[in-house]
């Protein structure tokens, strides 16, 4: 959305096009006052309805008018106006993952998690690295890895380049110094000159417990038969399988096994089946009555 404070035009885009535009005349867009607050997504029921589905990926605030031009290019992965290339890298340039997704140590003992960032921008993605959330009660490290061995290389909490197109591994430790209830970690994956990659549980977050004795650690992996880690559904009322390992490497304990619909907006209906052989659990969605 955009508003113009001369013209009072004020233009509203979706996916890079303009969907509607009009004059502002009595400047209800415009926010000068003492403790003036911008509620996005919210319906003021002057009309019923109007309030949109899905969810609100990011906000960003401008000092100046966009033009079409300009709205277009950001939405086809442009760097954001105003920032040459070299020193803003587009949003969503830089993503990454972590496996396993959780892990549960005693208090002292390091809880270690692979990790890889990559690099989708023009250009070289300089001083990447990782960081815990503040005030996480663990000591962090982080260390790139040889991708193919997954051995360490460098040197223990160093930054590195990543050039255009490619990926860097790390392996990360993060040592508890008190119990901890199961936390969602959301590490930053960063660069001096990138927005950070976008925060996704379950994808790039480390689901984290700690004890003062010792506790099952549950290490879960996931595959699909087309490995590359995505169930494709032939339609709506079409199925989809993909397995899941667990392990315990921890101390002795109970392992149940559910399934659960992280999406909110996902409707579809999951059942646990074993299959054969019966080593993995997977999810299936019964058939339509």
């Amino acid at each position: 959305m955009t508003r113009d404070d001369t013209s009072d035009a004020f233009v509203g885009y979706v996916n890079g096009v303009q969907r509607i535009a009009f004059t502002d005349a009595g400047a209800l867009a415009t926010f000068t006052g003492v403790n003036n607050i911008i509620h996005f997504l919210r319906d003021d029921n002057a009309v019923p309805g109007e309030h949109s589905g899905g969810f609100l990926d990011r906000v960003r605030l401008y000092d100046g008018v966009l033009t079409a031009a300009e709205v277009t290019d950001l939405f086809n992965g442009g760097p954001p106006p105003g920032l040459p290339p070299e020193r803003g890298l587009p949003p969503s340039t830089l993503v990454a993952a972590i496996l396993p997704s959780s892990r549960s140590v005693r208090v002292g003992t390091a809880a270690t998690a692979f990790a890889t960032m990559i690099n989708t921008s023009q250009g070289t993605a300089s001083g990447c690295r990782v960081a815990p959330p503040a005030n996480l009660p663990a000591a962090f490290t982080f260390q790139t890895t040889n991708p193919t061995t997954n051995q360490v290389i460098g040197s223990p909490d160093t930054p590195i380049d990543i050039p255009t197109g490619a990926a860097q591994s790390f392996v990360l430790a993060l040592t508890p110094s008190s119990a901890l209830a199961p936390t969602e970690v959301a590490l930053s994956f960063t660069c001096t000159n990138s927005t950070p990659a976008a925060s996704i549980p379950g994808l790039n977050t480390l689901l984290l417990s700690a004890a003062t004795t010792p506790i099952p650690d549950i290490v879960a992996l996931a595959a699909v038969a087309t490995n590359n880690g995505i169930v494709a559904l032939p339609s709506t009322t079409g199925t989809g399988v993909f397995a899941v390992a667990s392990v315990n490497v921890g101390a002795s304990g109970t392992l149940r096994a559910s399934a659960v619909r992280g999406v909110p907006a996902c409707r579809s209906a999951w059942r646990c089946v074993r299959p054969t052989p019966p080593r993995a659990l997977a999810w299936r969605r019964p058939p339509v009555v």
